[in-house]
């Protein structure tokens, strides 16, 4: 028997190993839900001012816009903190500008609200921009795939963690639209270090330079770091093309619970900035008939857009530049058609509506886990290394769930279709078109022959697609109607399940606008099922 002494020391040492235990659980719980702006961070006396106390009103009516710059001039070089009351709204006429690191936040958890009282095109209502050290110019040569250091004839006042951007004067390989926007080649890097007179980078160079043919520029860039969080920005209804948040030459910047209203042109506009994070923000109404974006990145490098939410906005989630844009990852996001653009017409049925996907130039972005419905596209691509994982796509679908229209190499894998009005609840702030019915997609996939099948692979692998209503796979024919390689697209273990509405229904696994000849494709393992025993199937039509 234990004696009471040895009782009580057993019962202290099994305390102390279960205060040991939870004491590192309670750890791992803290590290994996860690987040930058998790908790509002603290600040040595000084280094942060709440905008009321140099003259702001907040109550939606007086002009804030001289009290808020003043807050925020007043911590330039500081690393400080702007504090907006939560739950006011601060009226704006003119952009927050802001050039130094800086942290926007509501006091509480509730969010302060910036209203932007004014409706000019292109003006953000915060606009935050590093500096431009110096531009110069550098040969070809000293550009090579794989290196992580480059020559340059100045490293003078080049520090760690400034940016390094390279434009060259050739077009972009694909649909670069010379005369136009004229896309090019480039990337964005971050300095880590100096030897001699080079400059070492975070990241080896990813592209390839020809030597003696190519005009490079570069610029040496001084970033700053944006955080923001428990903010709504929201604008007049307009049909100018207006900006509700844009940073530019950015770095380590982190945007969590936002919620950006009205903004026609782009929501939150991410440009030339390395390793930006949006996260748990709304974005409604984006709605320029040719722009209209949500959120974009655009010719950035590493930026993370997740967990977020579109409403109302001609293309949802974006990522592009006049140079590309490389490695971002879009996932885990809503984005939900209908609406109308700026002009009063009906998006579906009167105008077109993309949910995520690359308008430009981008290399080996990653789209996965997202859910998109009500749209026109689900998901529109014109980059090359894309890979398309694990999306939804519910509601209706007028084209297809997924268009291939320019660029190289996709992987597009493990996505699904979800038949029926299983829309949820959130999506019904946007009215649609009394048109629209089930998801009844006309394709799971359009590619068109401006997709280049001959520089690279396109793997289509363990999909489901329910309720296509015409062909898994279309192949739009414009500009080659005879040839269309097609030796490296890759079909396998894919379940198809068509809507068929009767006897005469004729189903296909690929058809094609045109006549074409091709290879022989690979194609294995694919389920074929129809919604009932009647219709007809057919693996190809138009393709010899």
């Amino acid at each position: 028997m234990f004696t009471n002494k040895r009782l009580n020391l057993l019962i202290i040492i099994s305390i102390f190993i279960l205060g040991v235990f939870y004491f590192f659980i309670d750890a791992e719980k803290d590290q994996k839900t860690q987040n930058p702006l998790q908790e509002q961070p603290h600040y040595k006396d000084g280094d942060s001012i709440n905008v009321e106390s140099v003259g702001a009103i907040g109550d939606g009516k007086a002009d804030d816009t001289k009290a808020i710059q003043s807050a925020v001039d007043s911590l330039k070089n500081k690393r400080g903190t702007v504090l907006f009351e939560s739950g006011k709204t601060y009226r704006i006429t003119d952009s927050i500008k802001a050039t130094s690191d800086i942290t926007f936040i509501s006091t509480e958890k509730d969010n302060a609200k910036i209203f932007m009282d004014n409706n000019e095109s292109k003006v953000p209502a915060f606009d935050l921009k590093g500096n431009i050290r110096y531009t110069t110019t550098i040969k070809s040569d000293q550009l090579k795939t794989g290196n992580n250091s480059i020559a340059l004839s100045k490293v003078n006042g080049v520090k760690s963690g400034d940016l390094l951007l390279i434009e060259s004067d050739t077009p972009w390989y694909f649909d670069p639209r010379i005369g136009k926007e004229n896309l090019h080649k480039g990337e964005l890097h971050r300095v880590i270090g100096l030897n001699k007179n080079s400059v070492l980078i975070e990241n080896p160079l990813w592209d390839t330079y020809i030597k003696d043919s190519e005009i490079i520029t570069v610029k040496i860039i001084d970033p700053i770091t944006i955080n923001m969080k428990n903010i709504t920005v929201e604008r007049n209804k307009s049909n100018n093309r207006t900006v509700g948040i844009k940073l530019e030459y950015t770095s380590d910047s982190v945007f969590h619970n936002l919620t950006v209203k009205n903004s026609v042109s782009t929501g939150i506009h991410i440009v030339s900035s390395f390793r930006t994070s949006i996260e748990n923000s709304l974005i409604i109404g984006a709605n320029d008939q040719y722009s209209g974006y949500g959120i974009q990145s655009y010719g950035s490098s590493f930026s993370m857009i997740r967990d977020n939410t579109v409403f109302g906005s001609r293309r949802g989630i974006d990522i592009s530049g006049l140079y590309p844009d490389y490695y971002s990852i879009v996932e885990f996001n809503t984005v939900f058609g209908g609406g109308k653009n700026e002009n009063g017409f009906n998006y579906l049925s009167e105008d077109t509506q993309y949910g995520i996907g690359s308008h430009s130039t981008a290399n080996y972005t990653i789209f996965r886990n997202n859910i998109l419905g009500n749209l026109n596209y689900g998901i529109n691509i014109r980059s090359a290394n894309v890979t398309i994982e694990g999306n939804s796509f519910i509601g209706y679908i007028k084209g297809a769930s997924i268009l291939l229209a320019y660029g190289k190499n996709a992987i597009i894998k493990n996505n699904k279709t979800i038949s029926g009005k299983a829309v949820p609840k959130i999506a019904d702030k946007y009215s649609l078109p009394d048109n629209v019915e089930d998801f009844k997609a006309n394709s799971f996939i359009y590619i068109k022959d401006t997709y280049s099948f001959d520089k690279g692979t396109v793997k289509i692998t363990n999909n489901q697609a329910n309720n296509i209503s015409t062909e898994f796979i279309l192949l739009i024919v414009q500009d080659n109607p005879v040839n269309f390689l097609l030796s490296n697209l890759i079909i396998e273990k894919n379940y198809v399940k068509y809507d068929v509405n009767g006897s005469k229904d004729i189903k296909y696994f690929i058809n094609s606008t045109e006549s074409i000849n091709t290879e022989e494709l690979t194609i294995d393992q694919n389920i074929i099922r129809f919604n009932n025993k009647n219709g007809i199937y057919k693996k190809y039509n138009n393709i010899k």
